[in-house]
């Protein structure tokens, strides 16, 4: 393991959990209608929808950290990172589609950092599993 990647790929992880985390729980206990008018999709989205995308993001931020950190089945470190770009890839067609091009910003970076994070923890620093 070298060094400096390692550390990156950890900030870059730790990044996006904290991110992903707030996003999650934002999208899971705020009422719908506060919701709305701060993420303009939420108009024409299924409350279940959105609250399904809060507990994924949730569920993603804790995949990124805890698995790599206690070094048990840590494979599922890039494995949530991959699954995090195709849900933020799938959020900026949405935006796209819904002519939204405004909003494509965040998403798309999102998604090139945790792609970063699971071609680094997959291919150039794998954590390895204890057991």
């Amino acid at each position: 393991m070298t060094k400096p990647t390692n550390l990156a790929l950890w900030i870059l992880q730790l990044l996006l959990a904290v991110i992903f985390a707030k996003a999650g729980a934002m999208k899971t206990c705020t009422p719908m209608i506060e919701l709305a008018t701060q993420m303009h999709w939420v108009y024409y989205t299924p409350e279940g929808a959105v609250r399904l995308l809060g507990y994924l993001e949730i569920m993603g931020a804790f995949g990124l950290i805890f698995p790599a950190a206690t070094r048990v089945w840590s494979i599922v470190t890039p494995i949530a990172a991959l699954c995090l770009a195709v849900l933020m890839g799938l959020a900026v067609i949405v935006h796209l589609v819904h002519d939204e091009s405004s909003a494509i910003g965040i998403p798309l970076a999102l998604a090139m950092i945790a792609l970063v994070v699971a071609w680094g923890r997959f291919r150039i620093e794998p954590i390895q599993t204890r057991y």
